[in-house]
């Protein structure tokens, strides 16, 4: 019976062995596919409803921020572009310089040898009187002299020759770059022009909100209802990370409890639990300012390793980023001008998500940024870095 039992155990092995690895792999890469398309298509649905009971405050929120991302990306396009072209100035900039003084180098190493010559043949350097346009015919020591030099300057000559025509090409390519970097110039100036007047529109917008009484009710309501949804959508993701095979990597995130990075170089504007000018209630994470607004200091980094479960506009939120790090623990990253992740991404601590901005009901550049255990909201002080 033990014989029996161990030739099945045997003949199941060899069966599993039989199938080839690459089919095994295909089936799960295809899993994971239409499980992270599912849940992309639940999320879109969570999006929709949240959008058609949008009031008409939460609609003209809506579409300022489309607006003011669309002039954010045209912005950082026309930076891109004239970064490239800058760069590229630079760079035949400096051929143009290193050609030059390779003739340079050149011309003289030429100039040096017929002096050297000259001097070899008893006579003050002639060198001088052969540039000036002194025919050699008429000396014969001379014209001597010079078939010498010239015969032996052949190669270097000619490498002179071919440097001058190097040089020419690429001042014409400097040139026509330079050209380029000047229109691209114009385009950066006008694009930041139009983001500054979306950027002033949404501002006025919300300080007609802020002035307004009625308005202002309407806003607490409508943000009251998102973060019920936001609290219902948090409950769905818990505990379904769409990738089981990464999540035995992950180090548990309470292991780390207060020494977390902060997610960008910032300072604290709003702390956990207090209220904001821009709503009455009371918050349920923390809001953070850039230390600067360059690029670099606006870059919103991942505090742990985790997957991306939520990328997108989420009404009163902006542009928001929910990360889930395994084990019941949730962070989110909301008021965002880019998302550089989608659903399904996994991240490692430090990677970088997005870019914190002004969307949602916020008009100056920041990051809202929350930490939830177990669905339930705790304070970030209490798990980051002093």
């Amino acid at each position: 019976m033990t014989k029996v039992r161990a030739g099945i155990i045997l003949l199941s092995v060899l069966l599993l062995l039989s199938v080839p690895q690459s089919a095994i792999a295909k089936r799960d890469i295809q899993g994971e596919i239409d499980q992270i398309k599912h849940e992309k298509q639940k999320l879109l649905t969570v999006r929709q409803q949240l959008e058609s009971q949008l009031n008409m405050l939460g609609k003209s929120l809506l579409v300022l921020d489309k607006k003011l991302l669309q002039a954010r990306e045209q912005s950082r396009e026309a930076a891109d572009n004239f970064k490239k072209s800058d760069e590229k100035v630079s760079s035949l900039t400096a051929k143009v310089n290193a050609l030059k003084h390779q003739i340079d180098v050149l011309e003289r190493k030429m100039r040096h040898e017929i002096s050297m010559a000259w001097m070899r043949a008893g006579r003050e350097p002639g060198w001088p009187d052969m540039f000036a346009g002194v025919a050699v015919t008429e000396i014969p020591h001379r014209k001597h002299m010079a078939k010498v030099i010239l015969d032996q300057q052949g190669s270097t000559r000619d490498q002179w020759q071919q440097t001058i025509l190097i040089l020419q090409e690429a001042q014409q390519q400097l040139q026509a770059e330079r050209d380029v970097l000047a229109d691209r110039l114009e385009a950066k100036k006008s694009a930041e022009l139009a983001l500054d007047e979306q950027f002033s529109a949404k501002k006025k917008h919300l300080g007609e909100v802020k002035s307004d009484k009625q308005k202002q009710q309407q806003r607490e309501r409508e943000l009251e209802k998102q973060e019920k949804a936001l609290q219902r959508m948090l409950e769905d993701l818990q505990f379904s990370l769409l990738q089981t095979d990464k999540e035995v990597r992950h180090t548990s995130l309470r292991t780390k409890k207060g020494r977390l990075s902060w997610p960008i170089q910032g300072k604290l504007i709003a702390l956990y639990d207090s209220k904001t000018r821009y709503q009455s209630s009371r918050i349920r994470g923390v809001l953070l300012a850039p230390l600067s607004s360059s690029k670099t200091f606006r870059q919103v980094r991942s505090v742990a390793d985790g997957q991306v479960r939520y990328a997108d506009w989420f009404g009163g939120f902006g542009l928001m980023m929910i990360v889930e790090h395994g084990d019941g623990m949730m962070t989110i990253y909301a008021h965002n001008d880019a998302l550089y992740k989608q659903v399904g991404d996994w991240v490692d601590a430090n990677e970088i998500l997005a870019e914190a901005g002004s969307t949602g009901w916020v008009d100056a550049t920041q990051l809202y940024f929350e930490l939830r255990d177990q669905g339930e909201p705790v304070n970030p002080k209490l798990w980051m870095k002093n």
